[in-house]
């Protein structure tokens, strides 16, 4: 599709009201041609929690918030970039189900209880925004097609790396079998 008519389809998964913030901030400064291209979705973290869903509701009312639980791995199917929440509030929830889809992954900065986390940014599949200016010059960078596909095709190679490190505990396993 040429960039005029262009989609972007963006998730945020395991959501906090924090995560809706520095959406919410970064969002006022797109143009109304960006604003239009962007779809998000975001799927609260505890749905069980009205409160928090209500207020990822106001602050993103432009958003379609989806209230579903459990493993979100399924959810990442459809989107072109995915968001993942907890990195301004509790600590980043699981970076790997979106990257098994081979998706960009964005966070916030609370990424040290993810070791995937360092291995993302090292293939440069992970991007770290620390606040919602971080979050608008990526976003903008990203709003051009070509700089999304770029950023896919990274997204697609880590994949790959990630795939082929799936086996290592069975690997190691039979090793130690095979020692004793």
């Amino acid at each position: 599709a040429s960039s005029s008519t262009w989609c972007s389809s963006r998730s945020i998964g395991s959501c906090w009201s924090e995560d809706a913030l520095v959406w919410a901030e970064a969002y006022e400064s797109f143009d109304a041609q960006q604003k239009e291209k962007l779809f998000l979705v975001a799927i609260p973290h505890d749905i069980r929690d009205t409160h928090e869903v209500a207020k990822i509701q106001s602050l993103i009312p432009w958003a379609r918030v989806i209230p579903i639980s459990g493993v979100l791995v399924e959810s990442y199917r459809d989107f072109d970039l995915a968001f993942v929440g907890g990195g301004y509030k509790t600590g980043l929830h699981s970076i790997v189900e979106p990257a098994l889809w081979g998706l960009p992954v964005a966070c916030g900065p609370l990424t040290s209880a993810q070791i995937e986390c360092s291995r993302l940014q090292e293939l440069g599949s992970l991007s770290v925004i620390e606040n919602a200016q971080a979050l608008q010059d990526f976003m903008k960078k990203i709003f051009n097609a070509p700089e999304l596909k770029k950023l896919q095709t990274t997204a697609l190679e880590a994949k790959a790396a990630l795939m082929k490190d799936l086996g290592a505990t069975r690997r190691l396993v039979e090793l130690l079998k095979n020692l004793s």
